[in-house]
């Protein structure tokens, strides 16, 4: 019996279960590969067990059209099952969650002794995969990140997020392709290239006036600071100042220096976004389309890697943030870090290694900072990532009794040093009455 795992696409072809395993365990390995290695192993078994269930007869008639859909043809539950048999915590969250969401213990608990499964197949669905697939051993580690997070509740709770979502990509891009007939093409940053187009563009800028050499100095001071280590920074500007195009230089000279992969630019407003997306993409566009992608409210992303039929253009490239520049909402960001949903979480793991920058941050929701503040911290210590606070108004991120979760003293560097003779030089200005309409 040949095994499936979806049903036929427009040429007729079904998808062999066997194929979509190995398939999605490799990409699941090579995205936790760009995040940290120590990740590879638990993200493989998260991609070759999830679909673990559609080895029963019951998924396979309901796929077939035999059998409506019920409890019996759920089948995230069994690897899930499987995984927490062996000890495997962080594999049964996110084996379970990759089609209904993150679950929290309790629920997890519940579903995993549930009656309403008959999870005395599991023997034999364990045949069944080590006949196709290869054989059971569970030399599958816990996350070994940071040593001295061991046994911390948020990094336990990063490292099942991030597999979750190396997962739910795996399976959303194989399904993709069985469905589509081809693969997506996937952009690296070239943060060379893209420097030399940033530079032509400020060429090209008014270079008179004091104002103008301000805003030149600012820029230097952003390529100068991004050999700094990775870490927060602060960008205070004052308004007029550029700090659209001078944090973008940071950002790509600190992925250069750093290797990292992407830059996200977090924007309180719609109405900025679409600005801002368009000057990058006026500037970026001269060396390929698809460079810089932006992710809103208007841009719908699927929920379930079976909707990968039934999407527009515009979804198809916003969906897991595989693209060299991100420009999108702090709702669209925040979501990502806490949300619950695979079409929400998908786009975790690309954040790994990325610069980040929050533009007019004082907008961020004040009920949030501890928790944000808390997770933003892990992001930077195991998952590579650098932060840039940006505005003419920093937002008191220093730990108090309010902001119990913030930042020390030294935690964050100002990129531009000392930024108060910058906005004194921008608030000097001239008031004149105006003149009569016979003048």
């Amino acid at each position: 019996m040949v095994y499936l795992a979806h049903t036929e696409n427009e040429r007729g072809i079904s998808h062999p279960l066997k194929d979509h395993l190995r398939s999605v365990g490799e990409l699941a390995s090579d995205f936790a590969a760009q995040m940290n290695p120590a990740m590879c192993v638990t993200a493989r078994w998260a991609g070759l067990l999830h679909d673990l269930g559609k080895y029963r007869d019951e998924f396979q008639e309901y796929l077939l059209g035999n059998r409506k859909k019920s409890h019996e043809t759920h089948h995230a539950v069994y690897g899930a099952k499987l995984a927490a048999a062996n000890r495997k915590t962080a594999l049964a969250f996110a084996i379970a969650a990759h089609h209904a969401g993150l679950h929290d213990a309790e629920k997890l608990r519940e579903m995993l002794s549930d009656s309403c499964y008959d999870f005395s197949c599991l023997d034999t669905l364990k045949q069944h995969f080590e006949a196709e697939v290869k054989a059971l051993d569970w030399q599958c580690p816990e996350p070994t990140i940071n040593p001295q997070s061991q046994g911390d509740k948020l990094c336990f709770e990063m490292f099942t997020r991030m597999i979750f979502s190396a997962l739910v990509d795996a399976d959303f891009l194989d399904t993709e392709v069985h469905y589509q007939l081809q693969s997506r093409e996937t952009l690296a940053l070239e943060p060379e290239k893209m420097l030399r187009q940033l530079f032509s563009e400020k060429e090209t800028k008014a270079t008179g006036g004091e104002l103008n050499a301000l805003r030149n100095r600012i820029f230097q001071q952003c390529l100068d600071a991004a050999a700094s280590q990775p870490g927060f920074f602060s960008l205070t500007v004052p308004t007029g100042g550029g700090k659209t195009l001078s944090s973008m230089a940071f950002a790509l000279r600190h992925a250069q220096v750093h290797g990292l992969r992407r830059v996200i630019v977090v924007i309180p407003y719609l109405s900025i976004i679409e600005q801002n997306a368009a000057q990058y993409r006026r500037i970026f566009d001269p060396l390929g389309k698809g460079l810089v992608i932006e992710h809103h409210s208007s841009v719908r992303v699927p929920d379930d890697a079976n909707e990968e039929r039934r999407r527009s253009p515009l979804e198809y490239t916003a969906e897991n943030w595989d693209a060299p520049v991100i420009v999108t909402t702090s709702v669209q960001f925040i979501e990502s870090l806490f949300g619950s949903r695979p079409g929400r979480c998908r786009k975790l793991h690309n954040i790994a290694r990325s610069v980040v920058i929050f533009d007019e941050v004082q907008t961020l929701p004040t009920h949030l900072l501890n928790p944000l503040l808390n997770v933003l911290r892990e992001l930077r210590h195991n998952y590579g990532v650098s932060f840039v606070f940006s505005t003419a108004t920093q937002p008191a991120f220093r730990k108090s009794n309010s902001v119990t979760e913030g930042f020390e003293k030294d935690e964050i560097t100002e990129i531009t040093g000392t930024p108060k003779p910058h906005f004194s030089s921008f608030s000097e200005c001239a008031i004149a009455s105006p003149l009569p309409w016979q003048q």
